[in-house]
């Protein structure tokens, strides 16, 4: 094929120049963010991977199987991980217990701190810098070092490695004995966190599928007349589907190669986004060659396959035969893909032991086959939207040809029988949009207040308090005297273990009576002393507060238990800080806030802020991929609506025709789309945890409101097309 004929035919006047930059420009666009998506899931791996080592084991504890304390060796250290939150941002410590000569050593190969030194992440230092001593960096002791960016999810970790005494590790009863520090994956490969990012990066990839495929249709009806001219002076169907496929193909390596130097540009600004209170380091969300590569490639010889089909199957003849070939009716079975990914996931919710064993019988172990049925029946979802969506709209143009209230919705409606594909298209991304945000809206709905009950009860712990457990053999009047003077604070409260002769229910601290009213209890018995459970009192989720039982002053041991009152944050974390340097507490300071499951909060806050991220990418692919599509419209009908003008139609009825054209498969589809959405998010709810969905935050809201001003935009934007487009000079010149 002689290139200067390619160029000829395909680029010979401004508008196919026109054309083939918008092509460029929506390909690399694509491009751009199929690069940075796949980016953030090597980006999420890699950090999931550095921060493996702070994932403890769970065994060896330091007790053997007789209750002996295992030696410590040089080969072993004690180690024990835990989370505190500190004005609103959580701090991860490991606090590790080593014989002189240890050699377990970081993941790098740098020592452990000894007693009284610690280590910390830039982030943490730059904190402990901009704070008083008092309020947080006391905790630690003596910093002697910082962690490395190979150790840190992002450059926000806030992370310490601390060195303790022997003694005070083996007290936890949570340490564990380690050899080394290679620690655990977060979350199983197979559990909903993978699940998740799965579904998700199915969700945004196909509203960039979509986008390509919309953009690479631009201008087809122009396209196929100077093909038809080809055809005119001799040129074959070969030749006619050569030319077509060597013009997208060399079109979108272009749009490509600019998508690839976008995605670069873009990287920067992308890894400013926080996920799980840290940004991405810029080097995270980088692309190998070799990947940017097989993607480039990989839409430039899908984009030119799809453009020579497309042909091939109009069957481009001589000029002059029918400018638009109508399309074939969409049936009724196109409904049969989405409702085939509903059982798929309704079967991944099931909960009955008795059908798992059934399956893992047979060598399908329960949670791989759930994880797979769940992302293949979420794809099967978006596409049978897809496939159900041109259906529906032919629908409503076979209703609107014969119960027509007006010329606009006739036009439109025929337009619908005729092209129903090309219709649903148009606005598929704005639909699929829509139902990715309804999706991820619920899955990001379990998150927050609804999941954490932290409001002031009676019987509950209170806000502006804070409890800690203490070792019974220590100098407990010091202590307290210490606590007592430190500012901001307003009064502390002694709890009493329970002597193990005595037969309560659950509870196992008293208290003094006379301290029952500030510890928030309201229902007080008349007994010198009284007992409660202490879970109950502290449980972030309890929708019910601890009771008070009366129990003989005489059953109470030493002190387990110390609550602090304070009157502001400052008092608080000065108290925090204190406990953290005395002996003679066994735990940190705890509100009913911290007391949460800070790990199992942080995923789901990941995950919701992954959510509507994923929700700001997918609406912004999909007011592009509308307005390309308006505008596509516009132009394969422009000489219609020239003859239009011609007979006398106004301007105004015109308009009235490209926003049913544009507007009504939205409206049609919407209501469906968003409903299907909240139940295919129930039903991954349901699948994989025990969480229960409630209302969208505002977020969704502001979501559908933003999809709904692009809509709106994108039709207003091609009012302008239409005027232009249907002049009369315009029109006698077709």
């Amino acid at each position: 094929m002689n290139l200067t004929i390619l160029r000829l035919t395909t680029l010979n006047n401004p508008s196919a120049w026109k054309r083939a930059a918008a092509i460029i420009a929506g390909i690399a666009i694509g491009t751009a963010m199929l690069l940075t998506l796949l980016g953030a899931n090597t980006g999420l791996q890699a950090r999931d991977t550095r921060s493996e080592w702070l994932n403890l084991p769970w065994e060896p504890r330091t007790l053997d199987s007789a209750g002996n304390p295992i030696p410590l060796t040089d080969q072993l250290a004690i180690a024990l991980t835990h989370v505190e939150l500190f004005r609103g941002q959580t701090i991860t410590w490991l606090e590790v217990a080593t014989t002189p000569n240890s050699t377990v050593t970081l993941p790098d190969g740098r020592p452990l701190p000894k007693v009284g030194d610690y280590l910390a992440s830039p982030a943490l230092r730059d904190l402990i810098t901009a704070i008083p001593s008092d309020q947080l960096g006391a905790r630690f002791g003596h910093l002697t070092g910082e962690l490395p960016s190979s150790l840190l999810a992002g450059p926000d970790a806030l992370v310490v490695v601390r060195g303790v005494e022997e003694a005070a590790l083996r007290m936890n009863p949570r340490a564990v004995l380690v050899a080394d520090l290679a620690g655990e994956p977060a979350f199983s490969p197979t559990g909903a966190y993978r699940t998740i990012r799965l579904v998700g990066a199915i969700a945004l990839l196909i509203p960039v599928v979509l986008l390509v495929s919309i953009v690479t249709a631009l201008g087809a009806v122009q396209r196929r007349e100077r093909l038809q001219t080809l055809r005119l002076i001799g040129a074959t169907p070969r030749d006619i589907v050569t030319i077509t496929g060597l013009e997208m193909g060399l079109t979108a390596i272009l749009g490509t190669l600019v998508g690839v130097g976008l995605a670069w540009l873009v990287r920067p600004l992308a890894a400013q986004i926080p996920v799980s209170g840290s940004r991405f380091y810029v080097a995270d969300l980088a692309v190998t060659p070799s990947a940017a590569i097989l993607v480039a490639l990989t839409i430039a010889i899908l984009a030119a396959l799809v453009a020579a089909i497309r042909v091939n199957r109009d069957g481009i003849g001589p000029l002059g035969a029918s400018r638009q070939l109508q399309e074939t009716r969409p049936r009724a079975w196109r409904v049969a893909p989405g409702l085939v990914g509903v059982v798929a996931l309704v079967i991944a919710g099931i909960k009955s032991p008795s059908i798992q064993v059934i399956f893992e019988s047979i060598g399908l172990p329960w949670g791989i086959l759930a994880m797979f049925l769940a992302i293949g029946g979420f794809a099967l979802v978006c596409f049978g939207i897809i496939f159900f969506g041109s259906w529906l709209v032919y629908i409503t143009g076979s209703r609107l040809t014969t119960q027509a209230p007006s010329a606009a919705s006739l036009v439109a409606g025929s337009w619908f029988t005729r092209h129903p594909k090309a219709a649903f298209r148009s606005v598929s991304g704005l639909i699929l949009a829509l139902f990715v945000t309804s999706v991820f809206a619920g899955l990001a709905s379990v998150v927050g207040p609804r999941y954490f009950i932290t409001e002031e009860r009676p019987g509950l712990l209170p806000p502006n308090a804070a409890i800690a457990r203490l070792h019974q053999d220590s100098d407990q009047t010091t202590f307290l005297s210490q606590i007592n003077a430190l500012e901001g604070v307003k009064a502390t409260v002694l709890g009493y273990a329970i002597d193990a002769d005595v037969e309560v229910w659950d509870e196992d601290i008293i208290i003094d009576t006379k301290d029952a009213a500030l510890l928030g209890f309201a229902e007080i018995p008349d007994s010198p002393c009284l007992a409660f459970n202490s879970f109950d009192y502290q449980n972030p989720r309890a929708s019910s507060g601890a009771s008070l039982t009366p129990i003989s002053c005489e059953a109470r041991t030493g002190p387990t238990a110390i609550i602090v009152f304070t009157d502001d944050t400052p008092g608080l974390e000065r108290a925090q800080t204190a406990v953290a340097q005395s002996e003679a507490a066994e735990s940190r300071l705890q509100t009913r806030v911290w007391e949460q499951d800070l790990e199992t909060q942080a995923m789901l806050e990941t995950m919701s802020n992954l959510a509507y991220l994923g929700v700001l990418i997918a609406i912004i692919i999909a007011g592009i991929s509308l307005a390309v599509s308006a505008a596509a419209s516009v132009l394969d009908n422009k000489r219609a609506f020239g003859l239009m003008r011609l007979m006398g139609m106004p301007q105004a009825t015109l308009r009235q025709i490209i926003t049913l054209q544009t507007i009504l498969p939205l409206l049609v589809t919407i209501g469906f789309t968003i409903a299907i959405g909240f139940v295919i998010a129930w039903l991954l709810v349901r699948a994989f945890s025990n969480y229960s969905m409630s209302w969208p935050d505002p977020r969704y809201y502001l979501a559908i409101a933003s999809a709904t001003v692009i809509a709106a935009a994108a039709v207003i934007a091609t009012f302008t097309t239409v005027r232009k487009a249907t002049q009369s000079e315009v029109t006698r010149f077709e």
